[in-house]
């Protein structure tokens, strides 16, 4: 069987993710199923709510900022460096170390195009808790390396790779945008979509809604 266009165009490129979503939105909507419209539709204008975002999109920081450091009774300061892991770890709040990233894709492709910063900025009432005998913060945030941020992409093109390559396994070529009749029995697919967007990290109930799931856990 020769493989589906869509499929070509994916794996040939790195820059039509999007225009592969449209077009699998608009393969995928006769299954009429709420959560693999919603992560299409929210993969392409983005997340609404942070609680909303997969895990792939959630990026860890890592400590920047100003401090004092002192050392055999000299301070030393230091501005916008990596601040010693080993004194904030267990001081700052998970949630402030956690960046979860909701932009649109075209979002996410102006972010690397302008090499804009992205981090989360620790409000100075934490300050005081960092504080040891060798260091004291005078300005911190939790800045993300721009490698985490192109991980995201590579992992949604992986999960349209597998969610196109399991349709084609059941239903053959793509390339006329209509695969699923009425009478079509799609259970098993939906559930299997569903599985490849979230990692298989969901239970399925009835009408194929997640009952439950670890998606955009925030560790709360």
């Amino acid at each position: 069987m020769a493989r589906s266009q869509i499929l070509i165009d994916l794996v040939n490129s790195d820059n039509n993710i999007e225009s592969v979503l449209m077009r699998m939105k608009v393969i995928l909507f006769d299954l009429n199923n709420t959560e693999i419209n919603k992560w299409i539709d929210s993969e392409i204008e983005g997340y609404e709510k942070e609680e909303d975002v997969p895990r792939y999109r959630i990026l860890t920081g890592q400590p920047y900022g100003d401090y004092n450091y002192s050392s055999n009774y000299v301070i030393h300061t230091y501005k916008d460096c990596v601040i010693p892991v080993s004194s904030v770890e267990f001081s700052v709040n998970e949630n402030i170390r956690k960046i979860y990233l909701t932009d649109s894709l075209l979002g996410i492709t102006n972010l690397l195009e302008t090499k804009s910063t992205i981090e989360n900025i620790v409000p100075t009432v934490y300050y005081k808790s960092i504080l040891t005998q060798e260091i004291e913060i005078l300005k911190m945030s939790y800045k993300v390396n721009i490698n985490q941020v192109y991980s995201i992409l590579a992992n949604i093109k992986s999960k349209l790779t597998s969610i196109i390559l399991t349709i084609e396994k059941d239903y053959g070529n793509l390339d006329s945008l209509d695969v699923f009749s009425e009478e079509t029995n799609t259970e098993n697919i939906e559930q299997n979509i569903i599985n490849i967007i979230y990692d298989q990290s969901i239970e399925i109930g009835d009408n194929n809604n997640i009952k439950s799931s670890e998606v955009g856990n925030r560790g709360e």
